[in-house]
Parts: structure tokens; sequence; C-alpha cells
């Protein structure tokens, strides 16, 4: 039935950044669809408290401290998972950092640091977490990249973030071209502008807000609810013969 090519009942998904913001929306949304739920955060309390909320209403979720870019703490977060559920079946890259400044003025550990959170940290649970995965014989990625891993931002200025972002992009391709023959998929998201912590601080500016809005044919701020659809689907049997791809799901900005 085509009800079944979207179900992920049962499978065990583990979301980085699932704290909060869209981290936390993915990691609910999925363990409403069926998904044993493992929530890693820099911030255990907000993973905490994201993996309560959903076991509150039944579901199944837990939850750890995982600084990505530590390679011992990703290590720990997916043997968490494998000792807790016996697998691992989708890995949803979402943790990601942001420092919008002009290129000029962007230190190198700043740019380090971002680069070390969005493009190592990204490639450190790809390589744990798929070698599970590739021991397994099956599995999916989603990596949650950018628009502005396509494009630059001409709205704010964040060199950085968009140079870590294109990054993403080719290690989901270079790393779907690895690993498809041997059962796990790996695919991307380009989210436009969502209403998250990540954005909060710019979106109170109406100029900002206003400049954003020339761009995309759908003339709203995306919110993370407009994310999981995208995410579930590139985690499900109907994408299973989808690897390397990354989906805009950004209103129209790309089509511009």
């Amino acid at each position: 039935m085509a009800s079944n090519l979207f179900d992920i009942s049962g499978r065990v998904a583990m979301i980085t950044g699932g704290g909060r913001g869209l981290g936390a929306a993915l990691a609910s949304s999925f363990a409403a669809a069926g998904a044993r739920v493992v929530i890693g955060d820099q911030d255990e309390q907000t993973a905490q408290e994201s993996a309560a909320g959903i076991c509150a209403r039944g579901d199944v979720a837990l939850a750890a401290r995982c600084d990505i870019t530590d390679e011992q703490e990703v290590h720990d977060l997916v043997d968490l998972a494998v000792q807790t559920y016996g697998r691992l079946d989708i890995l949803v890259n979402n943790a990601g950092i942001n420092i919008p400044k002009p290129a000029e003025d962007l230190a190198l550990d700043e740019w380090n640091r971002i680069i070390g959170v969005n493009l190592t940290g990204t490639f450190i649970c790809c390589q744990i977490g798929g070698m599970v995965m590739l021991r397994q014989g099956e599995g999916c990625i989603v990596n949650i990249c950018s628009i502005h891993g396509h494009v630059g931002s001409y709205v704010h200025k964040a060199a950085a973030y968009n140079a870590s972002k294109a990054g993403m992009i080719n290690l989901t391709r270079s790393l779907a071209l690895e690993w498809g023959e041997r059962g796990v998929r790996v695919n991307g998201i380009s989210p436009g502008p969502l209403r998250t912590e990540l954005m909060a601080k710019r979106l109170e500016n109406p100029d900002y807000v206003r400049k954003l809005m020339e761009r995309p044919a759908i003339k709203r701020i995306g919110v993370p609810e407009d994310i999981v659809g995208a995410a579930i689907f590139l985690a499900s049997p109907a994408a299973a013969w989808l690897t390397g791809q990354i989906l805009a799901v950004d209103g129209g900005w790309l089509a511009a």
C-alpha cells in the first residue's frame, strides 16, 4: 500500500542538535511517526527536555549530551543507540552554528569553529554512524544543509557558514557514491530561512525581513515543521532509490 512507503515505525533514528529549534521538531516528528529516537545536543538539558516531551505523549526517545566535534562523544551517542535498540537506521545531522560577520572581520578561530561544527562535525557523525550502518548493510543519512551552500548570502554576511554548508553538500554526494552499493543512502535537505533560535535576532529587524522576502516565491519565513516531511520522506522506503540528492525546501528561494 502507498501508506507503507513512508513507514518508519520501529526504525532507530539519531538526531543531532535535537534539543531545540529544527532539531527538536525533527525529533518530535520522527518519534510521532513511530521511530525510536536518540537525541544528541551540546546542551544536555535541552536534549533531555526534548526527549521528555516525546516520552510524555507515549512515544519513544532518549537523549544525551553530544558535542559533534568530539569523536568520543559521538561514539558514545551512537553506542547508546545501538546498546539500547540494537541498531541505527537513520542519522539526521542537524547540529550547526553560525556567526554572521563580514569576512574581513571574521577571526580565524571563529572560522575554524564554524567549519569544525558544521562540516567536520557532520563528517564525524557520518563516519561513526555510517560504520554501524555499513555493518548492518543498510541505513540512511540525512544532512541538514542550507540554501547558502548553493548560493552566497546577500542579506547577511556569513562566508564561513556558506562555505561549511557547501562542503556539507559535496560531502553528502561523496558519501552517497562511496556507500550506495553497500546499502547506505546519503541525502541532504537545504532549508530556506526558518524561524529558529539561529535566526531569531535577525528576524526582529523589519528591514532584514523585507529584504529576505524579496527572493522566494512563497512570501513567508519557513518554520521547522516545513522541513520534517522532507526528512521523513528521505528516511523512508519511499526514497529507496534516492541517494546523493539535496532537496531544497525553501519556498522557491533557489528557483529565483
